[in-house]
Order: structure tokens, then sequence, then C-alpha cells
């Protein structure tokens, strides 16, 4: 299925038909009629997005079987129009929102294993040849290079070429940032387009979707930002203290000595 040269589909092929089990080859054989439709060397030019199976189709019924309907067939037609209407709206809401509250750590967990197949010294690498391209080098084969379209998602790598977000487009967006329309719900604008689309106009605003600890500033801001902090933390300190002698004067009630 994921050979993506014809030597590699002749050589699977080949595979195949040595084994001993007959029904097997038979099947795998009777599926190969039709090897255009669903082999990945027929399917290089199809925007797949890095999913060749029909999860996405299982995965929606399973969601409205499962979820929205609790595996009960007693539906007439308006209460199935109810249903899909009002609690399949509610669920993807929620589903949404999760994303955009960064409750799900999948997107940190993709984006990091990403970066982490590349070499250290790979984003050095990176050439810049024109307005959202650059070539990056592979991180198997040196002596070879991808280039990565920024503007329109794609790499000329395996998986990249198909619409997935690939290792060297993550390596891209590490170095130079940059808008990827593909790539994973990490900044608080993905994160606020999010709540937008889940909430409309009750969404709350950017503020609310930043968050706790922020981003590492650069070399000169962060001295000049923490010079700053420096010289203001004693006097605010300072106040802090004074403000609450003062309160403890006002309010703390006499000392009385407990009758004997």
């Amino acid at each position: 299925m994921y050979a993506d040269t014809a030597e590699k589909l002749e050589a699977a092929t080949a595979e195949v038909k040595a084994l001993q089990h007959d029904a097997f080859v038979y099947r795998v054989l009777t599926f190969l009629r039709r090897q255009e439709e669903w082999v990945q060397l027929y399917r290089l030019d199809v925007l797949t997005r890095g999913h060749n199976t029909n999860n996405f189709a299982e995965a929606t019924i399973r969601v409205l079987k499962d979820i929205i309907l609790n595996r009960v067939e007693a539906f007439n037609a308006v209460a199935l129009i109810d249903s899909v209407a009002l609690v399949w709206e509610k669920y993807f809401e929620s589903r949404i929102l999760r994303h955009a509250y960064s409750r799900v750590a999948a997107h940190q967990l993709l984006y990091k294993r990403l970066l982490s197949r590349m070499p250290k010294d790979a984003a050095e690498a990176i050439q810049v040849v024109g307005q959202g391209q650059y070539i990056v080098p592979s991180a198997t084969h040196p002596s070879s290079s991808y280039e990565v379209y920024a503007d329109i998602e794609l790499c000329t790598c395996l998986f990249g070429k198909q619409g997935a977000f690939c290792k060297h487009q993550a390596s891209v967006q590490k170095k130079y940032g940059g808008l990827f329309p593909n790539a994973p719900a990490l900044s608080t604008d993905d994160r606020y387009q999010l709540g937008q689309l889940a909430l409309g106009e009750k969404c709350p605003p950017r503020i609310f979707f930043e968050p706790f600890q922020e981003e590492e500033p650069s070399s000169s801001s962060r001295t000049t930002a923490g010079t700053s902090a420096q010289q203001e933390e004693p006097d605010e300190l300072q106040a802090m203290q004074g403000t609450s002698t003062q309160e403890a004067t006002h309010l703390a009630p006499p000392y009385r000595a407990p009758s004997s």
C-alpha cells in the first residue's frame, strides 16, 4: 500500500506471491486488480493530508452512532433531525473548545516528535530561496534536500507532497515562523480562531486564550526587561510591605490579656 515507486511495488507483490497461504495470496491479488485506487504510488498527486485510509469517514459514523444516537435505532424522522441539529452540534462545539483551551496535548507532542527527527544542526542549513520557499536538507541523506512551500503547505518529500505536515515544514516554522495552514494548532491566534468557530459572537477576547507562561523574548528584550524588573522590584516590594504594615496597624484589634 505504501510503495511509492514501481520497484517497491513489484518487490512487495513478489514477496506476497511467495507466501504459502494460498487464500491470503488470492485475496491480496484480487485487491491488486484495483491498485490504482489505493496504492500510494498512484496517489502521490492526491492531497490526502497524510490520511490514506477512510478513517475520517469511519470515525464520523462512529461518533454519530455511539455518541449522538447512543446505538439506539428507535428514532423517527423528527427526533433524528433534532439529534443531528442539536446534540451533534453541541458535541462538535465541545470538541473544538477542548483544542481551543489547550486541553489536548497531541498537538505539542506531534510538533516535538517531528522536530526530534531532524538533526540538531539542520536548522542552520535551511536556505531561503524565495517568498515562502525554503530548501531543507534531508535528515537521513545529507547529500539530498527538499523544497518547502509554506504558502501552499507542501513539501517535496513523500509525506509533504500529499499535504501532510512533515518534519521539514516543522523545522522551517520553528526557525522562521510564519503561517502553515496544515500545522498543529499551537499559537494563541490558532486557538482564538477555534474559539470563534465554536462560540461565534460569544467567544471571549484573544487574551483569554493566551498561555499562562509567556514565550521567551529575544535576547535584547530579555535583558532590558530583566534590568527594568530588577529596578522596579524593590520599590514594589517596599510598597507592598508598607501597605501590609499599615493595614495590619489599622485593622488589627487591640491586644487584651485573657481574664484569669
